[in-house]
């Protein structure tokens, strides 16, 4: 749902980042998203996909350069600041959560009122409304640990939204579900787009791009190999270079 009259809501000037010095997982990285976008990040294992991700959140901070959020350097923003604004659903969780459905997305509210009191009605209703956004209302009593994962991968989400943020970053959300939960699980982030939120994703999944994303960030070695609108990436030639691997029909993503 991007709208080319919405100002950038992120900005990423000239980041780099490393674990040691010299071995660069992100090189001179630059690049701004407006409100509304949905962008898909891609590349081949180790390109930095994560990485990117993480920058963006807060999570990690650059060696160079800066990441902005409405135009606000992340790193000085504060935790309730960067909660008001972001949501992260990660690549990864402990699957064994001895908690319900219900509880563990309540977790996101817990900023907002004592935790020594009973949950006001108006949280519970914004708790309810995102167990109910993702389709996973019904289990709300379930214990985590015993979900599909598809049913899990809802969960996280549903906890993201709880959090009401402008911004949700995905890592590789959809990577150990089958087809049909993975089309779920786009659906209902093309619906939460269509609202108005900004979504970006990692993916290693080129189906998820189709009918989705608006626009594609390919890296290669990390660095930018390729920025445009989705139709422009999903041509062979790029593919091939981004990937690695000849592409020898496209079509089927497409």
């Amino acid at each position: 749902m991007q709208d080319n009259n919405f100002a950038n809501i992120i900005d990423i000037e000239n980041i780099s980042f490393f674990y040691k010095a010299e071995n660069f997982v992100l090189k001179d990285i630059n690049f701004s998203i407006k409100k509304g976008d949905f962008v898909a990040v891609i590349g081949a294992s180790g390109s930095g996909k994560s990485t990117i991700i993480n920058l963006c959140n807060g999570s990690l901070t650059s060696k160079t350069g800066l990441v902005k959020i409405n135009n606000l350097n992340i790193q000085d923003m504060s935790r309730l600041q960067r909660a008001n604004l972001i949501a992260t659903v990660p690549q990864e969780i402990d699957k064994n959560i001895p908690f319900t459905v219900q509880e563990i997305v309540s977790f996101s509210r817990m900023n907002k009122y004592s935790r020594f009191k009973k949950m006001p009605e108006s949280q519970r209703e914004i708790v309810d409304n995102s167990l109910k956004i993702t389709d996973i209302f019904h289990k709300r009593n379930s214990i985590f640990s015993t979900l599909s994962g598809g049913e899990k991968q809802r969960v996280l989400i549903a906890s993201a939204l709880a959090l009401e943020p402008q911004i949700l970053f995905l890592d590789e959300p959809t990577s150990s579900l089958d087809i049909g939960h993975n089309m779920k699980i786009m659906n209902t982030l093309q619906k939460l787009n269509d609202d108005g939120m900004t979504i970006i994703i990692s993916t290693h999944n080129l189906t998820n791009l189709i009918d989705f994303a608006n626009r594609v960030i390919a890296l290669k070695k990390g660095e930018i190999f390729a920025d445009a609108c989705t139709k422009d990436i999903l041509k062979k030639e790029i593919l091939t270079e981004v990937f690695e691997y000849k592409f020898e029909n496209i079509n089927k993503f497409c």
